[in-house]
């Protein structure tokens, strides 16, 4: 399996790089640090799988996104971004990117979303560069999937149940409640679930009560 890894940070580049050998073992990875170095490797390299920072040079708008996904017809692509908002997530997704990451992914988190990618599915995700304010009652920043996993959690159920429900991996729901801790600025479930019910931030969160 040949990898390809594109970020003008030279040492976030080589940190990816080396945590992809990590994961998938025995597969080659090419690196580059522009889009354009990215779009000369892919001719000769062939890259099964492609990982790019959004905000790297040619990059960081969603035409660039589309340029990248236009000259790779077929190969799965993956966004990486510490700052992207919803909505850079959204256009990206839209132009064909298959994943949109935070850099703050821990590496268990990195290899179960290069699993999903790799197997046909789909992630997208963004951290804001810092924590938001808690969400007020009408103005939550929650996607309607996100809305989902949240009354799940304010009903009691476990990762595991929520994403059998939803029809769902298990990583895809985990990954899905660490955005949701991180846009209502709570730490945990209980504090996400009590906050949920208070805020009515889910459908018939009225009346539920947090487990």
């Amino acid at each position: 399996m040949r990898i390809l890894v594109a970020d003008d940070h030279p040492i976030f580049l080589e940190a990816v790089a080396g945590l992809v050998r990590r994961c998938l073992p025995g597969c080659e990875v090419a690196t580059a640090e522009t889009l354009d170095g990215l779009l000369r490797h892919r001719a000769d390299f062939r890259p099964d799988l492609i990982l790019a920072d959004y905000s790297m040079p040619g990059m960081g708008d969603p035409g660039g996104v589309d340029t990248l996904c236009r000259a790779c017809p077929g190969v799965p692509v993956i966004l990486m971004s510490g700052v992207a908002g919803p909505e850079e997530v959204q256009a990206s997704m839209l132009r064909g990117a298959r994943a949109f990451i935070p850099k703050t992914l821990s590496p268990v988190e990195f290899g179960s979303v290069l699993s999903l990618v790799l197997r046909g599915g789909s992630f997208s995700g963004s951290q804001p560069a810092a924590a938001p304010a808690p969400a007020e009652a009408g103005e939550h920043p929650l996607t309607p999937r996100e809305a989902e996993v949240l009354l799940g959690i304010v009903q009691g159920k476990s990762n595991k149940t929520i994403a059998r429900d939803l029809s769902l991996q298990e990583i895809t729901v985990k990954l899905h409640a660490r955005r949701i801790f991180q846009k209502l600025g709570v730490r945990n479930r209980a504090e996400a679930a009590a906050l949920a019910v208070k805020r009515r931030l889910v459908p018939d969160a009225e009346g539920l009560a947090p487990a």
